[in-house]
């Protein structure tokens, strides 16, 4: 059976027509059927054609919109005139509230199509990760005219206290915890997920360790469909960002964090190494807006917990945002004993999302989850 074929009778037993056509009530049920759909009539004219256009409507509205896109719309003339128009994608606008997304795209014409407006939407907020190598696992490459491996990955270590970062590929000194118990993050657009879970983490040593990423949320939106305008439209508009990660601390050792995001006007190059001095990441020319989190002991050992913070209604001019992670151990050990960092998660919310959040959660890191507490 031809993929038109079997989209035709997924059409057919959509109307109804999946019973014996023995049995069927009427010529129309008897017509419908999927063994009968594809034959033509006694008149010689094929049945799908004699479909008027709201019955096509609402056969396509049992579609997926993959299958309306890249199966129905290149059928015929006709169906692409149909599975292309606002009609057809009005349904599916229902679970998604695109005012601010709309507004930014009519900045740059007057009409938008409601299947550009859906496809748009799923790109730039569906469940993706705007941090890339969440699980913090570094990509190794080969280098040019050297037989050594260098790490390449978006992270940048803009500090190395005591003896760095150690990457676990299973987290030392916590409780035991199911892998199910903490889900992984969102996957990047670029970088799905082929296995592993959150446990896989970066532990501090015994000095504060800095690690840096910065996301470029114009190129994001283009990305997803955008075009210049329209994304530097859409940024002014402030759509809600929610930044989260999971911390935890050794049994055996008490940990110190340091978490900071910053939404900036992305004209500034950001340092590479930030030496013994703190940078002022927030507390300087470009900060639109900021959160931050300092814990001089995190209140549970051996436990995970994940730390939330969401920015809003920030000033426009926002075009990046830069995630920073410190961390250390409390009492100077030698080794990788100090707070442990899994699963840095930033994206954009959804309007229902931001409409359930308290005011709490608003540029204000908060405890929204613990697991691994005995």
């Amino acid at each position: 059976m031809t993929s038109l074929q079997r989209l035709v009778v997924k059409i057919a037993n959509s109307l109804g027509g999946s019973r014996d056509p023995a049995s069927a009530a009427t010529d129309r049920d008897r017509n419908l059927h999927p063994e009968n759909i594809l034959s033509p009539t006694p008149s010689g004219q094929d049945m799908i054609q004699m479909l008027g256009d709201d019955e096509l409507l609402a056969i396509f509205d049992h579609l997926g919109p993959k299958e309306l896109l890249r199966t129905a719309a290149l059928v015929c003339k006709r169906w692409s005139d149909v599975a292309l128009s606002d009609p057809a994608w009005q349904p599916r606008m229902i679970e998604v509230s695109l005012d601010v997304l709309k507004s930014a795209m009519e900045a740059s014409c007057d009409s938008v199509p409601l299947r550009r407006l859906y496809a748009v939407h799923s790109e730039v907020f569906g469940p993706q990760n705007l941090l890339a190598c969440a699980t913090f696992q570094p990509k190794l490459q080969r280098s040019e005219g050297r037989g050594s491996m260098a790490p390449q990955w978006p992270w940048t270590t803009t500090k190395v206290g005591g003896q760095g970062w150690l990457w676990e590929a299973d987290s030392h000194g916590m409780f035991e915890v199911a892998s199910s118990a903490i889900p992984l993050p969102l996957p990047h657009r670029k970088q799905p997920y082929t296995e592993g879970t959150v446990l896989r983490n970066l532990a501090s040593s015994y000095q504060w360790s800095e690690l840096m990423q910065q996301v470029d949320l114009v190129r994001h939106c283009m990305g997803g469909g955008l075009t210049v305008k329209e994304a530097l439209a859409l940024l002014d508009g402030a759509p809600a960002l929610e930044f989260s990660v999971w911390v935890g601390a050794r049994t055996d050792q008490g940990a110190m964090i340091d978490v900071l995001v910053v939404l900036d006007d992305g004209q500034r190059i950001l340092p590479s190494y930030t030496g013994d001095t703190p940078h002022p990441w927030a507390a300087r020319e470009g900060v639109l807006a900021s959160a931050r989190l300092t814990e001089e002991a995190l209140p549970q050992r051996g436990t995970w917990l994940r730390y939330t913070a969401v920015l809003r209604g920030y000033s426009a001019g926002v075009r990046r945002a830069i995630v920073v992670l410190r961390g250390k151990d409390r009492d100077f050990w030698a080794g990788y004993y100090g707070a442990k960092f899994a699963a840095p998660q930033l994206r954009f919310l959804l309007p229902n999302e931001v409409a359930a959040l308290s005011e709490q959660q608003s540029a204000n890191f908060v405890t929204s989850y613990q697991a691994g507490h005995q």
